[in-house]
């Protein structure tokens, strides 16, 4: 833990220091916003150190590995939501079965899959702790009902229904209105955009300007400056370089993706919809993962670049998503190149549908906040230093075909709900 910000590690001590309900301190009062839209009511709160003190809850995770693309929220209706606030990237906990799907080097499964599972199980602390509090407010303020940041189950389909119907009454898995269970938790964090659908955090010079600073960073760029400066993420679309909006930041924050993030877990907000627990990445870095399409890779050949067995774009047109390039195989090029690499090409791309590991129909609530305006931290440099050169780089398994999973029956539902007094 520094100053500013707590790792995966301190949460989880923090959780055997503080009982439930103890490590977050929560303003009970609340600050009224009100807008054109209606207003709200946003919750302070800090969370308790080891020292006893408090502090903005600001969890830096270290190397991560992603399990979606940066996808844009869904409506209670199934759709993408129309000039969205922001994105949504998911964590989950892996396994190297997952991995097999990837490029990444059997010799680093282990250390990335520990990492993971240490992070999840720090959202899953913060996720407790929110919920503990969240219910109360929503008692005194008779909120229609919390929302989680933290996906434990599915509303189950219309087809698994009508499968269902087909099956005895003894082999039934569940009635209409019922809920999946899902293998794992999803953990969802939101990457705002600007009201130009810019990716970003808002900074505000005054009450009346504001202006958006980068979020995303490419840290294979950043790896190649002295001191390891931030490096702005961008895409190459219509053959110039771009700034990642919510239409294309799918191309280079792929599912995979290995990442450095900084997360910012804000205010309590409650509204009309109900009570929710807004974040946002304050910074996201991240090396590209190659495309998977249905769980196979199918965008062009890339380059080695780190030990992880992450590969690099080449300088080269990207092919369409929708079809995928002919299969050839070459010997990998030396990473020692001083080559410039190019950002992801998406001038020829199908804005098609974002890619996610194992993640059911989504629905999220639409409540946002701006980034506090602070200065941006720059990433620890020893996380970049602690990715070196391979020496070698194996080319990719074929994809190994998933063994389908029979959903579990379960009745409870996926969120709380407040009765009113």
């Amino acid at each position: 833990m520094t100053s500013t910000t707590f790792t995966p590690k301190d949460i989880i001590a923090l959780r055997k220091q503080y009982k439930l309900g103890d490590l977050f301190v929560v303003d009970p009062t609340g600050k009224e916003v009100k807008t054109e839209k209606g207003s709200a009511i946003y919750f302070k709160f800090e969370c308790k150190n080891a020292a006893g003190g408090k502090q903005k809850l600001r969890v830096a995770g270290g190397k991560q590995i992603i399990a979606s693309s940066a996808n844009i929220p869904k409506d209670t209706n199934r759709q993408p939501v129309k000039n969205p606030k922001y994105l949504s990237i998911c964590f989950k906990k892996l396994t190297k079965e997952d991995l097999d799907l990837t490029e990444y080097a059997d010799a680093v499964k282990d250390r990335v899959i520990a990492a993971n599972h240490e992070f999840c199980d720090a959202l899953q602390i913060i996720s407790d702790e929110y919920n503990h509090h969240a219910n109360i407010i929503a008692k005194k303020k008779k909120s229609k009902c919390v929302f989680p940041f933290v996906q434990t189950h599915r509303p189950a389909t219309k087809d698994e229904i009508e499968q269902d119907s087909k099956r005895a009454d003894e082999e039934k898995l569940f009635k209409d209105g019922e809920f999946v269970l899902l293998p794992t938790p999803l953990y969802r964090l939101k990457l705002t955009a600007d009201a130009n659908g810019v990716i970003g955090n808002t900074q505000y010079e005054s009450k009346d300007v504001k202006h958006t600073t980068p979020s995303v960073f490419d840290l294979r760029e950043s790896a190649k400056t002295k001191d390891h400066k931030q490096v702005p993420a961008k895409v190459i679309e219509n053959g110039k370089p771009t700034n990642l909006t919510v239409s294309n930041a799918k191309h280079f924050i792929t599912c995979f993706s290995m990442t450095i993030p900084i997360i910012d877990f804000d205010n309590f907000c409650h509204s009309s919809m109900g009570l929710s627990f807004l974040n946002h990445f304050r910074e996201l870095h991240v090396i590209p993962h190659r495309k998977l399409k249905t769980q196979f890779v199918s965008d062009d050949d890339v380059e080695g670049i780190d030990e992880y067995g992450l590969l690099g774009y080449k300088d080269e047109d990207t092919s369409n998503v929708d079809e995928p390039p002919a299969e050839t195989q070459s010997e990998p090029k030396s990473t020692k190149t001083t080559k410039q690499m190019k950002p992801v090409d998406i001038s020829n791309l199908n804005y098609g549908e974002e890619t996610t590991l194992d993640e059911p129909t989504a629905t999220t609530d639409d409540n946002n906040v701006d980034a506090d305006n602070n200065t941006a931290d720059a990433v620890d440099a020893t996380q970049i230093e602690a990715i070196p050169e391979p020496e070698q780089v194996k080319p990719a398994e074929p994809a190994k075909k998933p063994t389908p999973m029979r959903p579990t029956k379960i009745a409870a539902p996926r969120m709380p709900t407040v009765k009113k007094a």
